[in-house]
């Protein structure tokens, strides 16, 4: 088909406006990349080493070290856990004795029972997303601790998966906390969906007895949108904070160290600090993601978050919540 292209020839004005700097005609824009044609995401998958499973003493021990930071996430900032590390492992299994012998999940993985293995998957599967009753939510989040806690494995392929996003601003936040709180520690942890919120409460059964001290609910918004980047994002952060050359092996066994940390240490607060100034204001846990919530945060962009309100945590409050349980989209197990 002949065209007349006197009729829409372009003006030299038109042309000076094509194309962007650097570019050359017939060659497409290449995605950023780090090293030898791979992007730096790619280089941080083939730098994680998926972790084998311990044996039984030291799963058993990392085990318990993680649950004492999964309750010490909940105290307010400058309370600190008494517990020493001989008897963590006793209060663990003192603690979840129940959960052991009723669940099935954590005996069955300890001592490789892969019959009650398979059915855990097979349920974990059959319920991704659905309505779930306490009991099987609990036996699902103990699978997920052995697959993650027990091997201080905290990144999966739902870690790679999961994309930016942002929470807008006057976006309500919770949390629960064993004290009154006002001020903000910095990185506090929290829940930015219903949905996950009901998955903490549920966790907290044991909690609340006759007599005890309680816990509160703690709400809080944020002045101006909360951004959340990657996982690839964080990590590029964490490599700008570390001084000398060091080897991206190493890069990924530090973000593994602080994610079943505390997020209180001067390597979490430089990371803080760079992804404060790329516009970013909190990161998903990546210790308690696809394990108890689907995406909880450590929050860390104190400069624009509002007051916190608190209000005490009731039997009624864990009721709802238990019945309102749905099971993760994206376990990690």
């Amino acid at each position: 088909m002949r065209r007349d292209f006197d009729e829409e020839k372009p003006s030299l004005e038109d042309l000076l406006h094509y194309g962007v700097k650097g570019m050359r005609w017939g060659v497409r824009k290449q995605e950023e990349t780090s090293g030898e044609g791979h992007s730096a995401e790619e280089k941080f998958k083939a730098a994680h080493k998926t972790k084998a499973k311990p044996p039984l003493k030291e799963a058993a021990a990392n085990l318990a070290e993680h649950e004492q930071k999964f309750k010490d996430k909940f105290k307010s900032e400058g309370e600190k856990s008494k517990s020493t590390a001989g008897s963590k492992i006793k209060k663990f299994a003192s603690n979840h004795k129940g959960a052991l012998i009723t669940g099935g999940a954590i005996t069955a993985l300890i001592l490789a029972n892969v019959i009650a293995e398979k059915k855990t998957v097979a349920s974990i599967e059959a319920l991704r997303g659905k309505s779930i009753d306490a009991n099987t939510f609990a036996k699902h989040v103990q699978y997920s601790k052995i697959q993650t806690w027990a091997t201080n494995n905290h990144i999966h392929d739902t870690s790679w998966a999961r994309d930016e996003f942002t929470l807008p601003a006057g976006h309500t936040f919770h949390r629960i906390s064993t004290n009154q709180e006002s001020g903000y520690s910095k990185g506090t942890y929290a829940t930015h969906s219903t949905e996950d919120f009901n998955r903490y409460v549920a966790q907290f059964r044991q909690e609340l007895k006759p007599g005890a001290d309680g816990l509160n609910h703690v709400t809080f918004q944020a002045v101006e949108p909360i951004r959340v980047p990657k996982l690839s994002m964080v990590l590029q952060s964490l490599q700008e904070t570390m001084i000398g050359p060091k080897s991206t092996e190493h890069l990924m066994e530090e973000y593994q160290k602080l994610s079943g940390g505390q997020w209180n240490n001067t390597q979490a607060e430089q990371l803080f600090g760079v992804l404060r100034k790329k516009g970013f204001g909190a990161i998903v846990d990546e210790m308690d993601a696809g394990v108890i919530g689907e995406t909880p945060l450590v929050v860390f962009a104190r400069d624009i978050l509002g007051e916190k309100n608190n209000t005490p945590l009731t039997h009624d409050d864990i009721t709802h919540a238990e019945s309102n349980l749905i099971e993760l989209e994206n376990r990690k197990y």
